[in-house]
Protein backbone atom coordinates (compact mmCIF):
# COMPACT_ATOMS: atom_id res chain seq x y z
CA UNK A 1 0.00 0.00 0.00
CA UNK A 2 2.74 2.44 0.93
CA UNK A 3 4.47 2.05 -2.39
CA UNK A 4 1.27 2.74 -4.28
CA UNK A 5 0.24 5.72 -2.23
CA UNK A 6 3.64 7.33 -2.41
CA UNK A 7 4.09 6.93 -6.16
CA UNK A 8 3.10 10.48 -6.93
CA UNK A 9 3.83 12.46 -10.05
CA UNK A 10 6.77 14.88 -9.97
CA UNK A 11 4.34 17.80 -9.89
CA UNK A 12 0.90 16.99 -8.54
CA UNK A 13 -2.11 18.42 -10.32
CA UNK A 14 -4.42 20.18 -7.86
CA UNK A 15 -7.68 18.51 -6.86
CA UNK A 16 -11.06 20.18 -7.13
CA UNK A 17 -12.78 22.40 -9.67
CA UNK A 18 -10.56 24.45 -11.96
CA UNK A 19 -10.80 28.24 -12.15
CA UNK A 20 -13.38 29.26 -14.71
CA UNK A 21 -14.97 25.82 -14.86
CA UNK A 22 -18.31 27.05 -13.53
CA UNK A 23 -18.80 28.97 -16.78
CA UNK A 24 -18.79 25.75 -18.82
CA UNK A 25 -22.27 24.38 -19.70
CA UNK A 26 -22.67 20.89 -18.23
CA UNK A 27 -26.08 19.56 -19.15
CA UNK A 28 -24.81 16.33 -20.76
CA UNK A 29 -21.85 14.31 -19.53
CA UNK A 30 -20.40 11.14 -21.09
CA UNK A 31 -18.99 8.66 -18.58
CA UNK A 32 -16.24 6.63 -20.21
CA UNK A 33 -15.40 3.13 -18.96
CA UNK A 34 -13.04 3.30 -15.99
CA UNK A 35 -9.63 1.73 -16.64
CA UNK A 36 -6.80 0.20 -14.62
CA UNK A 37 -3.34 -1.03 -15.51
CA UNK A 38 -2.92 -3.29 -12.49
CA UNK A 39 -4.78 -6.64 -12.43
CA UNK A 40 -4.99 -6.42 -8.60
CA UNK A 41 -4.59 -10.20 -8.38
CA UNK A 42 -8.01 -10.67 -9.99
CA UNK A 43 -8.99 -12.83 -12.93
CA UNK A 44 -9.78 -11.00 -16.15
CA UNK A 45 -13.51 -11.43 -15.56
CA UNK A 46 -13.25 -10.23 -11.95
CA UNK A 47 -11.24 -7.20 -13.01
CA UNK A 48 -13.72 -6.31 -15.76
CA UNK A 49 -16.59 -6.67 -13.30
CA UNK A 50 -14.78 -4.39 -10.85
CA UNK A 51 -14.21 -1.67 -13.45
CA UNK A 52 -17.82 -1.97 -14.58
CA UNK A 53 -18.88 -1.46 -10.97
CA UNK A 54 -16.84 1.74 -10.60
CA UNK A 55 -18.15 3.03 -13.93
CA UNK A 56 -21.76 2.15 -13.16
CA UNK A 57 -21.56 3.88 -9.81
CA UNK A 58 -20.31 7.05 -11.51
CA UNK A 59 -23.18 6.94 -14.01
CA UNK A 60 -25.75 6.36 -11.28
CA UNK A 61 -24.45 9.11 -9.00
CA UNK A 62 -24.33 11.75 -11.73
CA UNK A 63 -27.85 10.84 -12.83
CA UNK A 64 -29.03 10.96 -9.23
CA UNK A 65 -27.63 14.49 -9.02
CA UNK A 66 -29.60 15.59 -12.07
CA UNK A 67 -27.06 15.32 -14.90
CA UNK A 68 -27.95 13.89 -18.30
CA UNK A 69 -25.49 11.04 -18.70
CA UNK A 70 -24.30 9.20 -21.79
CA UNK A 71 -23.31 5.76 -20.50
CA UNK A 72 -20.55 3.47 -21.89
CA UNK A 73 -22.95 1.33 -23.92
CA UNK A 74 -24.24 4.46 -25.67
CA UNK A 75 -20.67 5.57 -26.29
CA UNK A 76 -19.88 2.19 -27.86
CA UNK A 77 -22.96 2.44 -30.11
CA UNK A 78 -21.99 5.95 -31.24
CA UNK A 79 -18.45 4.83 -32.06
CA UNK A 80 -19.78 1.86 -34.05
CA UNK A 81 -22.11 4.14 -36.01
CA UNK A 82 -19.09 6.34 -36.80
CA UNK A 83 -17.11 3.36 -38.11
CA UNK A 84 -15.00 2.98 -34.96
CA UNK A 85 -15.00 0.58 -32.02
CA UNK A 86 -14.20 0.81 -28.32
CA UNK A 87 -10.46 0.59 -29.05
CA UNK A 88 -10.68 4.17 -30.34
CA UNK A 89 -10.85 5.33 -26.71
CA UNK A 90 -7.18 4.35 -26.37
CA UNK A 91 -6.40 7.55 -28.24
CA UNK A 92 -7.14 9.39 -25.01
CA UNK A 93 -3.94 7.92 -23.57
CA UNK A 94 -5.49 6.59 -20.38
CA UNK A 95 -2.80 3.92 -20.13
CA UNK A 96 -0.76 6.77 -18.61
CA UNK A 97 -1.44 8.25 -15.19
CA UNK A 98 -4.57 10.34 -15.36
CA UNK A 99 -3.22 12.94 -12.96
CA UNK A 100 -1.23 14.96 -15.50
CA UNK A 101 -3.22 14.20 -18.64
CA UNK A 102 -5.28 17.04 -20.11
CA UNK A 103 -3.60 19.57 -17.82
CA UNK A 104 -2.28 22.83 -19.25
CA UNK A 105 1.06 24.29 -18.17
CA UNK A 106 2.67 24.40 -15.63
CA UNK A 107 1.89 20.72 -14.95
CA UNK A 108 4.47 18.36 -16.48
CA UNK A 109 5.23 20.03 -19.82
CA UNK A 110 1.64 21.19 -20.19
CA UNK A 111 -0.55 20.34 -23.16
CA UNK A 112 -1.79 22.47 -26.00
CA UNK A 113 -5.15 22.48 -27.74
CA UNK A 114 -3.37 20.69 -30.60
CA UNK A 115 -2.24 17.76 -28.46
CA UNK A 116 -3.54 14.53 -30.04
CA UNK A 117 -5.30 13.40 -26.85
CA UNK A 118 -6.92 16.79 -26.36
CA UNK A 119 -8.07 16.93 -29.98
CA UNK A 120 -9.60 13.47 -29.70
CA UNK A 121 -11.39 14.43 -26.47
CA UNK A 122 -13.04 17.31 -28.34
CA UNK A 123 -13.91 15.08 -31.29
CA UNK A 124 -15.42 12.48 -28.99
CA UNK A 125 -17.47 15.09 -27.13
CA UNK A 126 -18.77 16.40 -30.48
CA UNK A 127 -19.66 12.88 -31.65
CA UNK A 128 -21.57 12.18 -28.43
CA UNK A 129 -23.07 15.69 -28.32
CA UNK A 130 -21.98 16.18 -24.72
CA UNK A 131 -20.61 19.09 -22.77
CA UNK A 132 -18.00 17.08 -20.86
CA UNK A 133 -16.32 13.69 -20.56
CA UNK A 134 -15.75 11.94 -17.23
CA UNK A 135 -12.72 9.64 -17.27
CA UNK A 136 -11.51 7.55 -14.35
CA UNK A 137 -8.74 5.16 -13.31
CA UNK A 138 -8.66 2.65 -10.49
CA UNK A 139 -5.15 2.95 -9.07
CA UNK A 140 -5.41 0.33 -6.35
CA UNK A 141 -8.03 -2.17 -5.19
CA UNK A 142 -7.12 -4.91 -2.77
CA UNK A 143 -7.58 -6.65 0.54
CA UNK A 144 -4.80 -7.55 2.92
CA UNK A 145 -3.51 -7.02 6.43
CA UNK A 146 -2.96 -3.61 7.95
CA UNK A 147 -1.60 -2.37 11.30
CA UNK A 148 -3.89 -2.86 14.30
CA UNK A 149 -4.34 0.85 14.97
CA UNK A 150 -6.21 3.87 13.62
CA UNK A 151 -3.20 5.62 12.13
CA UNK A 152 -1.99 6.09 8.56
CA UNK A 153 0.00 8.72 6.71
CA UNK A 154 -1.59 7.86 3.37
CA UNK A 155 -5.17 9.06 3.71
CA UNK A 156 -7.65 11.00 5.80
CA UNK A 157 -10.26 8.38 4.93
CA UNK A 158 -9.51 5.51 7.33
CA UNK A 159 -12.40 3.67 8.98
CA UNK A 160 -12.39 0.91 11.59
CA UNK A 161 -15.27 -1.49 11.02
CA UNK A 162 -17.29 -1.93 14.20
CA UNK A 163 -14.89 -0.18 16.59
CA UNK A 164 -12.98 3.01 17.19
CA UNK A 165 -9.57 1.30 17.34
CA UNK A 166 -8.64 -2.30 16.48
CA UNK A 167 -7.89 -4.59 19.41
CA UNK A 168 -4.79 -6.79 19.77
CA UNK A 169 -1.31 -6.55 18.34
CA UNK A 170 -1.67 -8.69 15.19
CA UNK A 171 -2.31 -7.02 11.81
CA UNK A 172 -6.00 -6.85 10.97
CA UNK A 173 -7.83 -7.61 7.70
CA UNK A 174 -8.37 -4.50 5.58
CA UNK A 175 -9.77 -3.35 2.27
CA UNK A 176 -8.18 -0.53 0.26
CA UNK A 177 -9.50 1.38 -2.73
CA UNK A 178 -7.63 4.15 -4.54
CA UNK A 179 -9.24 5.92 -7.49
CA UNK A 180 -8.99 9.15 -9.41
CA UNK A 181 -11.30 10.81 -11.92
CA UNK A 182 -11.23 13.82 -14.18
CA UNK A 183 -13.88 15.85 -16.00
CA UNK A 184 -12.85 17.16 -19.42
CA UNK A 185 -14.38 20.20 -21.11
CA UNK A 186 -15.94 19.09 -24.39
CA UNK A 187 -15.11 22.46 -25.98
CA UNK A 188 -11.39 22.50 -25.15
CA UNK A 189 -10.49 18.93 -24.14
CA UNK A 190 -8.84 20.29 -20.99
CA UNK A 191 -9.53 19.61 -17.33
CA UNK A 192 -12.56 21.09 -15.56
CA UNK A 193 -12.24 19.04 -12.37
CA UNK A 194 -9.95 16.40 -10.87
CA UNK A 195 -9.94 14.40 -7.65
CA UNK A 196 -7.92 11.55 -6.21
CA UNK A 197 -9.24 9.46 -3.29
CA UNK A 198 -7.74 6.68 -1.17
CA UNK A 199 -10.07 4.98 1.32
CA UNK A 200 -9.14 2.20 3.73
CA UNK A 201 -11.35 0.10 5.99
CA UNK A 202 -9.76 -2.00 8.75
CA UNK A 203 -11.39 -4.77 10.74
CA UNK A 204 -11.74 -4.43 14.51
CA UNK A 205 -9.48 -7.41 15.26
CA UNK A 206 -7.20 -9.95 13.62
CA UNK A 207 -9.95 -12.59 13.83
CA UNK A 208 -12.66 -10.39 12.30
CA UNK A 209 -13.84 -10.86 8.69
CA UNK A 210 -12.18 -8.87 5.92
CA UNK A 211 -14.13 -5.69 5.16
CA UNK A 212 -16.10 -5.92 1.92
CA UNK A 213 -13.80 -4.61 -0.87
CA UNK A 214 -16.68 -3.92 -3.26
CA UNK A 215 -18.54 -1.88 -0.68
CA UNK A 216 -15.32 0.03 -0.05
CA UNK A 217 -14.98 0.63 -3.79
CA UNK A 218 -18.52 2.02 -3.89
CA UNK A 219 -17.85 4.41 -1.03
CA UNK A 220 -14.48 5.49 -2.42
CA UNK A 221 -15.97 6.46 -5.77
CA UNK A 222 -18.85 8.27 -4.07
CA UNK A 223 -16.40 10.17 -1.91
CA UNK A 224 -14.30 11.06 -4.94
CA UNK A 225 -17.26 12.61 -6.74
CA UNK A 226 -19.02 14.28 -3.82
CA UNK A 227 -16.34 15.38 -1.35
CA UNK A 228 -17.39 18.79 0.04
CA UNK A 229 -14.27 20.64 -1.05
CA UNK A 230 -12.87 18.55 -3.90
CA UNK A 231 -16.02 17.07 -5.50
CA UNK A 232 -17.62 18.14 -8.76
CA UNK A 233 -21.18 18.69 -7.50
CA UNK A 234 -21.10 22.46 -7.86
CA UNK A 235 -20.52 22.04 -11.58
CA UNK A 236 -23.74 20.05 -12.05
CA UNK A 237 -27.02 21.71 -13.10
Amino acid sequence: MGGCASARAPLDAPVGVRDGAAAAPLERIAVLPFVAEDPFGLTRQEREALLTRYTGNAVAELRRRGAQVVAPEEIAAALTAAGEDASALRRLGLHRSLELLFEPAPFEEGVSLEDDRVVFARELAALLRVDALLVGQVIYHTTGRCPANDETIWTDHLLIEGAEVPTGDEPVPCAISHVHAKLLDGRTGLTLWYNRTLREVRAASAAAPTPDPEQNADQTLLLNLTAPEEGLLRLLP
